[in-house]
């Protein structure tokens, strides 16, 4: 692919410039210039033809519309990237969040589907997470699976609260072979009960199979929401005395 200036630009490159752009402007997702998303075959050497795919609206639509409390941060985010071009949306969403959580984003997670009341999240078995035998290091797997359940959970914790991992339970139950999956749920009552309440905490399901469809793993991610601490003042702010105004001195002027 030949840009005007003549310097040649990767497909991967490309992608990532273009998700970058509409992640800037998600506010208003849906360009008007088609050269913004060109969708082709990347094995194909002929000129991408341009043009726009887009999937119905989304359950995450209809969930928002009959939720008894205010959406987050976070799920309004969700939201709208569900409404950029199909092929654009998992770039985008794992864009998203590997930008925040970094270590995530080490380990090379995938998001292939984000709701609020399900996640599913990939991690090839690549080099960089591989244990001595070859296969997805314990705690690449442990990132896998925290991850998955934080995402779903986090989309319902309110702005005003904070999310936090309060224990994890992991049964190594056999090898893994090959890439990792995991799909966490969210049932109704546990979302309204996160929303609502003011603090507490609740089991996240999370189930994690390899390529053969084994589960190498067994999880229990503990998962706790509670009032955000105000800030501290600064120090030199509080040890400040008020200041007060001089006394006139006694001495008449001359």
């Amino acid at each position: 692919m030949m840009v005007s200036s003549g310097m040649e630009v990767t497909n991967a490159d490309t992608d990532a410039s273009m998700i970058r752009r509409q992640l800037f402007f998600f506010g208003s997702p849906l360009f008007s210039e088609p050269s913004l998303h060109p969708v082709h075959d990347r094995h194909s050497q002929s000129t991408p033809s341009i043009f726009f795919h887009f999937r119905p609206l989304p359950s995450i639509i209809n969930i928002i519309n009959n939720m008894t409390t205010k959406p987050n941060k976070l799920l309004k985010i969700v939201q709208r990237i569900h409404q950029f071009p199909t092929p654009f949306q998992s770039p985008a969403l794992t864009y998203a969040f590997n930008s925040q959580i970094k270590y995530a984003g080490t380990t090379g997670i995938y998001i292939q589907e984000w709701t609020p009341d399900r996640a599913i999240v990939t991690l090839a078995n690549k080099k960089r997470v591989q244990n001595h035998i070859g296969g997805i290091h314990a705690t690449a797997m442990a990132t896998l699976a925290e991850s998955t359940t934080g995402m779903v959970f986090g989309l319902h914790v309110p702005d005003e609260k904070l999310p936090l991992l309060k224990s994890m339970n992991m049964k190594f139950i056999t090898r893994a072979e090959g890439d990792l999956k995991a799909v966490a749920t969210l049932p109704m009552e546990l979302q309204e009960k996160i929303r609502t309440e003011e603090r507490g905490s609740i089991l996240v399901p999370v189930q994690v199979t390899d390529e053969t469809g084994k589960e190498p793993i067994q999880c229990e991610m503990e998962w706790a929401w509670t009032t955000k601490k105000a800030k501290k003042k600064n120090a030199d702010d509080i040890n400040k005395p008020q200041e007060q105004q001089e006394p006139e001195s006694p001495k008449s002027k001359l």
